[in-house]
């Protein structure tokens, strides 16, 4: 990415491998003979010094380009920046368009051109314009087209006239006087908003001819999509394939020619964009421009952005493609299936790094949320956890990724009876009580038998229980006097009962104490 006046490799290279690479930045003073990295030149040095030779490769860092004379490009060269953050070159140029491409094997791309003096923003007589931003207050934004030679081609960029421009053509090619003047379209989106305003527009006068040839092409403008206007024994012609254009404009007494509105694969529903009036003209995600071009020859792999030409069902019309596949995220960590917790934390990923998520818990709403991403006090149950990605086009991950688990906060069907009464003689005394689980816990008991002012500590030893089986625990006394002390209060008439708590631990941790489990105990 070419951002603060860094310098990088673009999506274009250098034609030769003994061409040299020329860096520019905005504030570049470096020697023109040269321009080399360490010492970046200006951006009039880098394309028009009189070292430039055929093959070199331009790299213009991003950052702001101040032009009061018109940049010329007539060396086969390549020039550009970045599509992740293009330089904008801001134009006071009169009497000339602010960037002229005029090579037969020259190029330009990833720039934004905006011509604050009215004329056009960039002139294509030879070469290739890829990826190109440009706008307009003339009469003009894009001029194209050359006598003889190759077509110029304009692929994946916008022209767009001001909506202060009257009667302006966001692209134009026109021929005055004999001999022929065309230029190729490709994924191009052209608006002209202002009073009188033409998208598309080719004129010859003469005996010339002038023609465009263009497919996947946006044309929108306030008086007329697309024009032509012929003098007579002159023809202008504009040929439209699986193109958004609806208003047609045919004038002159010669042969004025533009493909019918809805015929060879193109659409008349209006285009939906961004927000034209401020310029955006990338497609909304309703657009019916979306996935609705054609393949054909001088195709660009990439769109106005860099991203890939082709994403969805198909091409798209339009110098943008729309992004219409959503991101895939994945749970990364996350709770056992089992918890006695009632707060849990998920930690997820997308394979788009500036996607966003949304998530949920259960049928509760879809929440905006980041990684880790730590659940509200959940309910004894069980849960699932969701979450989806969101790119930045808009696009919503239709299947979400999902975490099943459950929420055990007790121990099920814990439970502890006494039936037996014990019995004391000798010098041996115990307690038994019968315990039982619903699920699979270890279990242990404790008790206290008061004896007229004596209070003796029994318990058990710790043991496991089966699910759902009953198991008499036998509490044994801590002190070897116990039995003693309980036959004495008994021969002295007074009662003896034991007070029982039984603790379960169920193999999530949970605990379960049941209250005081009485127990009468006699002499034998």
């Amino acid at each position: 990415m070419l951002c603060g006046g860094a310098l990088s490799v673009s999506l274009a290279s250098a034609s030769s491998a003994s061409a040299a690479t020329r860096y520019a930045t905005p504030d570049g003073t470096g020697p023109a003979a040269s321009c080399p990295l360490s010492d970046p030149c200006s951006l009039g040095d880098a394309v028009e010094a009189p070292a430039v030779s055929s093959g070199d490769l331009i790299l213009v860092a991003s950052g702001d380009y101040l032009l009061a004379d018109p940049l010329e490009i007539d060396d086969d060269v390549s020039v550009g920046g970045s599509p992740l953050q293009p330089p904008v070159i801001t134009a006071t140029t009169p009497g000339a368009a602010a960037v002229e491409l005029d090579a037969s094997d020259g190029e330009l791309h990833d720039v934004a051109i905006v011509q604050l003096s009215a004329e056009p923003a960039l002139s294509v007589a030879a070469g290739t314009a890829d990826r190109i931003n440009a706008s307009s207050e003339g009469p003009a934004t894009c001029e194209l087209g050359a006598s003889g030679g190759a077509d110029p081609l304009l692929r994946d960029s916008v022209c767009r006239s001001g909506p202060g421009a009257s009667g302006a053509s966001a692209v134009s090619i026109s021929q005055t006087g004999a001999g022929s003047r065309a230029a190729v379209l490709r994924n191009v989106t052209t608006w002209s908003g202002g009073a009188g305003g033409v998208g598309i527009s080719a004129s010859a006068t003469g005996g010339g001819s002038a023609e465009l040839d263009a497919r996947n092409v946006i044309a929108f403008g306030a008086a007329a999509d697309a024009a032509a206007d012929a003098g007579s024994s002159s023809t202008a012609r504009v040929n439209l394939a699986s193109s958004n254009f609806d208003q047609v404009d045919e004038t002159g007494a010669g042969t004025a020619q533009v493909t019918a509105a809805g015929s060879a694969g193109n659409q008349v529903a209006e285009p939906r964009f961004e927000d034209a009036d401020a310029g955006l003209l990338d497609q909304r995600p309703d657009s019916p421009t979306v996935d609705a071009g054609s393949a054909g020859t001088l195709l660009g792999p990439f769109d106005i952005h860099g991203r890939p030409r082709v994403q969805g069902g198909a091409i798209d019309i339009g110098a943008d493609e729309h992004d219409g596949t959503p991101p895939r995220t994945s749970i990364e960590s996350g709770p056992p299936q089992a918890v006695s917790v009632g707060k849990v934390t998920f930690t997820f990923q997308a394979d788009d790094p500036n996607a966003t998520f949304e998530c949920r818990t259960d049928d509760d709403p879809w929440v905006s949320c980041s990684s880790p991403y730590t659940t509200g006090s959940l309910v004894q149950g069980d849960h699932v956890f969701r979450v989806r990605g969101i790119d930045e086009a808009g696009n919503v991950e239709s299947t979400p990724a999902e975490r099943y688990f459950t929420v055990d906060k007790v121990v099920a069907g814990a439970n502890a009876s006494a039936k037996l009464r014990q019995r004391v003689g000798g010098r041996s005394v115990s307690l038994a009580v019968n315990v039982r689980a619903a699920e699979l816990a270890r279990v242990s008991a404790t008790g206290v038998v008061r004896a007229g002012k004596r209070r003796l500590r029994f318990r058990s030893r710790q043991t496991t229980l089966t699910a759902g089986v009953v198991r008499k625990l036998i509490l044994k006394p801590v002190k070897r006097d116990s039995a003693r002390r309980i036959a004495k209060a008994l021969r002295g008439g007074k009662n003896v009962e034991a007070a029982i708590k039984v603790t379960f631990t169920d193999t999530l941790g949970n605990t379960a104490t049941t209250g005081n489990v009485k127990v009468r105990v006699r002499a034998r």
